[in-house]
């Protein structure tokens, strides 16, 4: 239970300075990408705090989601996203992209634009790191 309340009040923090950055830049709307890369179940957290995300993202942001690209899935996230997905909201499915390996850069660059995705995916943008 600590370890939930801990995670969930990390993305919290996290989302509201992703929304805050983003009325900064004049959107209002932010755009997360889930990288999987090296994800297993042994390292997975347990469904029920990807519930309870779920569930405060829908109540504190629900308009404020611009899209997500989760990246680099493997076939366990296949999995896990096959339970998950039908508790999400149909607006967050529609702007919720699952890409391979191989189509990232161009689904993101054709998304986003070549200089507003990182160069570790494509693009021509370097790492941000905002404090």
């Amino acid at each position: 239970l600590e370890s939930n309340d801990l995670y969930q009040k990390l993305l919290m923090y996290t989302v509201e300075r992703a929304y805050r950055m983003s009325v900064e830049q004049g959107c209002g709307e932010f755009v997360t990408v889930i990288d999987l890369e090296g994800f297993k179940w042994s390292t997975s957290i347990p469904i029920q705090m990807i519930k309870d995300a779920v569930t405060l993202l829908k109540k504190h942001y629900p308009y404020r989601l611009g899209s997500v690209f989760i990246i680099n899935g493997s076939s366990t996230f296949t999995l896990l996203w096959n339970m998950i997905r039908p508790i999400m909201p149909r607006k967050v499915l529609g702007k919720t992209f699952v890409i391979n390996k191989k189509d990232i850069s161009k689904v993101m660059c054709d998304k986003l634009g070549k200089n507003n995705i990182e160069e570790a995916y494509g693009g021509d943008c370097y790492m941000y790191i905002y404090m």
